[in-house]
């Protein structure tokens, strides 16, 4: 079971073991519920990474396209034969493309941070692939057979060293 309390957008770190008498049973159980549970807790982060990326793909596209147009304006205001009010006007376009063009790209690295964070911090993950590892069998009626032979141990070398250490501990 679960303990303590998780926030929102907080991925905690959970260990999942696997008990079998198979090695690769266990490993292989362990990858496999481990990225069960990853793509379930994930499922949110993995829409807002889409969206991210439509966003993304939405300001490539208009940086591009306004760069083209300011392209276009620029090479409209080498031609000879503008009045002084074309050249104003054009002048004053490229300006203002240059400008949103601006805005875009700022909003362009702002969707690039999100996505960032979004894939390498709130998105879960396996940190480490499983691995089998062997352990001894631990059970209550385990526990209580080695308790009761340790126990023994102790009271047969009490019992062997009191001749040796009771009297001495009476005068």
């Amino acid at each position: 079971g679960a303990r303590g309390r998780i926030t929102p957008g907080q991925n905690p770190l959970v260990e999942l073991t696997v008990q079998t008498n198979r090695a690769g049973v266990a490993a292989c159980a362990a990858d496999s519920l481990s990225d069960t549970v990853v793509d379930r807790v994930s499922s949110y982060v993995d829409v807002k990474i889409t969206s991210l990326n439509r966003r993304l793909d939405s300001l490539n596209e208009q940086t591009a396209s306004l760069g083209r147009k300011i392209a276009a304006q620029e090479r409209a205001l080498t031609q000879r034969g503008l009045t002084p009010l074309e050249q104003l006007v054009l002048v004053s376009q490229t300006e203002n493309a240059e400008q949103r063009r601006g805005i875009v790209e700022e909003e362009r690295q702002e969707a690039t941070q999100q996505l960032a964070l979004a894939q390498e911090v709130e998105r879960a993950r396996v940190v480490e692939r499983a691995g089998a590892v062997k352990t001894t069998a631990r059970s209550p009626q385990n526990s209580a057979v080695v308790g009761g032979i340790i126990g023994l141990i102790l009271g047969a070398v009490a019992a062997a060293a009191w001749p040796v250490v009771g009297p001495r501990r009476t005068a």
